[in-house]
């Protein structure tokens, strides 16, 4: 697909997001990548997560990526800000009838949904690296608490053993 059609993809899902009143929008965010839709960010529950998708498929995802953690209700003690659950099916990939089927995920995805996902955490300034199930993350944070909660999210993924967090704390000017 082309990028002007991605685009159109991404801003129509997103517009029908914004309409749904059974949908916080704000907190999710809507990418169109070589046609696959990825899903990323928070929602307060599953069935919110699941009428996310539903839109989404109805207004023109053939392949979709839900990468879409759940908030609970108890804040982070530090932050304040809600914490993030990862369902079950976390990374569930999803076709239209008759599409192929959404590209395996890779770890470097999954950790950088759970950090987009975590609002505690600037993922735009993380780099995610994964080898044999080993975590390597680089770049900044603005605070040490953001830096300690980019580590702690990162573990949650499936199948990382351990995190290595070289993360600078800087203040951004």
């Amino acid at each position: 697909m082309s990028l002007l059609a991605d685009g159109a993809t991404t801003v129509k899902i997103k517009a029908a997001l914004i309409a749904d009143e059974r949908v916080s929008a704000a907190s999710i965010n809507v990418d169109t990548r070589n046609g696959v839709v990825w899903l990323l960010g928070s929602v307060c529950n599953a069935a919110e997560r699941d009428r996310t998708e539903a839109v989404a498929l109805d207004r023109g995802a053939r392949q979709l990526v839900n990468l879409l953690a759940l908030e609970v209700a108890v804040p982070d003690a530090d932050s304040g800000s809600p914490r993030i659950v990862l369902p079950a099916d976390f990374g569930r990939t999803t076709a239209a009838p008759g599409a192929p089927p959404p590209p395996a995920l890779s770890p470097e995805d999954m950790v950088h949904a759970v950090l987009v996902a975590d609002r505690r955490v600037n993922a735009h300034l993380v780099v995610v690296r994964v080898e044999n199930g080993v975590v390597h993350l680089s770049g900044r944070q603005d605070t040490v608490q953001a830096r300690a909660a980019a580590a702690e999210s990162a573990a949650r993924v499936p199948g990382i053993v351990s995190v290595r967090n070289d993360l600078e704390v800087r203040s951004s000017v």
